[in-house]
């Protein structure tokens, strides 16, 4: 899984920013930009949309931005 704060692109094509990750992988969550989270795994993730960052303390934002980008 990657890091909390990287956007992500699932298999079913929506956008979402990992927001909580855990070693195991009982406990990886995926937020979306209408501010649900859902569990997931590394394994429904597409592709990495930005690099893994080293610290990130708002998830969210950090998707808020990417978007903004992309528009």
């Amino acid at each position: 899984m990657p890091s909390v704060g990287t956007v992500v692109r699932l298999e079913d094509g929506r956008i979402g920013v990992v927001s909580h990750f855990t070693p195991l992988g009982d406990d990886d969550r995926i937020l979306f930009l209408d501010g649900h989270e859902e569990m997931s795994g590394q394994w429904e993730i597409a592709e990495m949309l930005t690099p893994e960052p080293e610290t990130c303390a708002d998830p969210a934002s950090a998707l808020a931005e990417y978007l903004a980008r992309a528009s």
